[in-house]
């Protein structure tokens, strides 16, 4: 089973391999670890926000966001780890897309189902990844259960 700093590790080689930018890990008011990317998509700007939870906190609360997530200030500090000189007077809005990532565990996987089942869209913005580090978002895991043995 990853803790929270491998899974930071493997998620920070496969940002930079994805993404343009992307974070150290940062904490917020006792939170995190997050990691922060930025890409250009279709000529717009997108921040992608990374929370990052162990097995324990995700079976404990899987539909549960960080507070970090509620507060703009987070969203403000967390950018400013980035290098937004070439963006910042541009006057363009950016989108933020919002994940909670935790390890690709079986009983994450059923945790991620049954979310799924009752509430689909906060189900989406989960991504399990694996120590091979193959990511599955929610949707992946709802359209494809896991099998028992």
């Amino acid at each position: 089973m990853m803790n929270k700093f491998e899974l930071a590790s493997l998620l920070m080689y496969e940002c930079r391999n994805t993404f343009s930018q992307v974070s150290e890990p940062q904490y917020y008011e006792g939170e995190g670890p997050f990691i922060i990317a930025l890409d250009e998509v279709g000529g717009e700007f997108v921040f992608y926000f990374f929370a990052i939870v162990d097995v324990d906190e995700f079976l404990a609360t899987p539909d549960a966001s960080p507070r970090a997530f509620a507060v703009e200030d987070f969203f403000h500090m967390a950018a400013d780890r980035l290098d937004l000189s070439h963006i910042k007077h541009t006057g363009q809005y950016f989108r933020l897309t919002i994940r909670k990532v935790v390890p690709d565990d079986p009983a994450c996987r059923l945790a991620l189902q049954s979310l799924g089942e009752v509430n689909e869209e906060t189900a989406a913005r989960i991504l399990l990844v694996g120590r091979d580090g193959v990511w599955h978002s929610g949707k992946t895991i709802r359209d494809n259960p896991p099998l028992l043995s």
